[in-house]
């Protein structure tokens, strides 16, 4: 018995000595690597900032351990492309083994520091050389950089932070003040934002058609008491290029963060703010696409929101507390809880699509939900009183059975209309909010209409068949509105939501 233990631990010992080894014959040898891509397109970046990490596997097709003799980058040290080879960083290595069938990983990051000012963008290119001697075999690497205007806390006092009045206390958040030299943002250069830029008390930022505003991480815009914004975007030639809208995104581009949300925060319009105009603005990847609170000194809009989608936030669209809104020709869209949540105020929406069909996680909460109340931490409940929501040739619509919900509080006004609108309704409720046969509430509502979107999980929430179901409108209430968000004219078979039909060939 005790034999057979030896001859074990004989064995055991021989397999461990021999996969501890590293004294493998290795043989020079260049040209029998394939790669896993012959071009590595990184995404296009900002001037200053790094790119995300891309790999490329590097494959022996031959049965011989080799040795790579250089792996390199063809413009040296002065690359700005960064490797890392078999977790090993730098621009040059030498003699790298490889064993015969095997494959080994080449990680790649690039950052470009400065264009020259008259510069939007360049495309940078370098390749990765495999080999010696001449007899190289080459990986091409490209990169788009574009320049950019960045707005950022002052560099003597990088963790500066603001202090801002809202509607539920004082906030303190990382930021700066725009000065009044940075209160007017064109299209000339995009501009990339680090922390919150706040516009100053009784200040006004505008910005111009055409122009494109990225937001890092945790960043986002709010006003100070008394200060306005102005969104003037216009309607584009091109719905792809959309070179006339005003876009809102965080700032990791590329298609791989396309459908990321919550990049950023919020557009914030705190209560003491001014007013608030904003045509022609996509507002994509934030955590609150748009707060807006607090309706001033009276009772009138203090938002005008017209020819805009706001989708993809990890939260909530719209989030609008005790405030006053009119909003045409918009899409609200994908978002992780609520697309818009109103708790209390004054609104107006008309020809608007609400269609949640997120899907960056589960979501239990509908599209649209309507409260007079929220919830403080001591459990109360304070009251806003809704004055009156009315909703007009809509669609709210999602992948949940019911996307619309209410809390009420009796206390407080709760006055809302569905006029002539689309609703995803697709179970029974034991409570009169949800009566859709009480026409103090609800007219001419349109249940459950089978919607083909061009495709909703691209945000593309734009019918593609004329649907019977979407074509009872109030002509009285589309009329004010004649032309849809891309400037289609709806004088004729005018459908319900922010677009005409949209044919699928587009």
């Amino acid at each position: 018995m005790k034999s057979f233990r030896y001859v074990y631990i004989f064995a055991f010992v021989l397999l461990l000595s021999w996969s501890c080894r590293e004294d493998f014959e290795y043989t020079p040898k260049s040209g029998t690597l394939s790669f896993s891509r012959d071009t590595v397109f990184l995404d296009t970046i900002f001037t200053n900032l790094g790119s995300a990490t891309f790999g490329l596997k590097v494959y022996n097709t031959s049965t011989e351990d080799i040795l790579i003799p250089n792996i390199s980058l063809e413009n040296g040290e002065s690359s700005n492309y960064r490797l890392n080879v078999d977790g090993q960083d730098g621009k040059s290595f030498t003699d790298v083994p490889l064993r015969g069938k095997d494959s080994l990983f080449v990680y790649i990051e690039t950052t470009v520091a400065n264009l020259e000012p008259s510069q939007k963008q360049l495309l940078y290119t370098d390749e990765i050389m495999f080999g010696s001697n001449g007899n190289f075999q080459k990986v091409a690497l490209v990169t788009l950089i574009k320049n950019a205007i960045f707005l950022y806390p002052p560099s003597d006092n990088p963790t500066q932070e603001i202090s801002i009045s809202t509607i539920t206390g004082t906030v303190t958040l990382p930021g700066f003040y725009l000065n009044d030299e940075e209160l007017n943002f064109t299209n000339n250069l995009p501009y990339v934002i680090y922390g919150y830029a706040a516009v100053p008390a009784n200040k006004t930022l505008t910005i111009n058609a055409g122009a494109r505003v990225f937001f890092h991480e945790n960043s986002g815009i709010i006003l100070d008491d008394g200060a306005s914004l102005i969104i003037n975007g216009e309607l584009s030639e091109d719905s792809t290029a959309l070179e006339k809208e005003i876009i809102f995104q965080g700032d990791k581009l590329g298609e791989s963060n396309e459908a990321i949300p919550g990049q950023w925060d919020a557009l914030w319009i705190p209560e003491n703010a001014g007013s608030v105009t904003i045509n022609y603005l996509t507002l994509k990847n934030a955590t609150t696409g748009i707060r807006i609170e607090g309706r001033g000194n009276n009772n009138t809009s203090k938002a005008i929101l017209n020819n805009s989608q706001i989708v993809n936030s990890a939260n909530t669209n719209l989030l609008a507390i005790d405030t006053g809104i009119t909003c045409t020709n918009t899409i609200f869209g994908a978002a992780g809880n609520n697309s818009i949540g109103i708790y209390g105020g004054n609104y107006l929406f008309n020809h608007c699509t609400i269609a949640n069909y997120y899907n960056g996680g589960f979501r239990t909460n509908p599209a649209l939900f309507i409260s007079n109340f929220i919830k403080t931490d001591l459990g109360a409940n304070r009251l806003y009183g809704l004055d009156n929501l009315i909703l007009t040739n809509s669609i709210i619509d999602g992948s949940l059975d019911v996307e619309i919900a209410f809390d009420q509080d009796t206390s407080a006004n709760f006055n809302y209309k569905l006029d002539h609108c689309s609703l995803k309704y697709n179970e029974s409720i034991d409570n009169p909010l949800y009566n859709v046969n009480n026409t103090d509430s609800y007219e001419a509502i349109t249940l459950n209409p089978a919607i083909d979107y061009l495709d909703a999980f691209l945000f593309k929430y734009y019918p593609t068949t004329a649907s019977e179901d979407l074509l009872n409108v109030s002509t009285t209430n589309s009329n004010t509105v004649p032309t849809d968000l891309f400037g289609k004219d709806r004088t004729m078979n005018t459908n319900l939501g922010a677009t005409q039909f949209v044919p699928t060939t587009n």
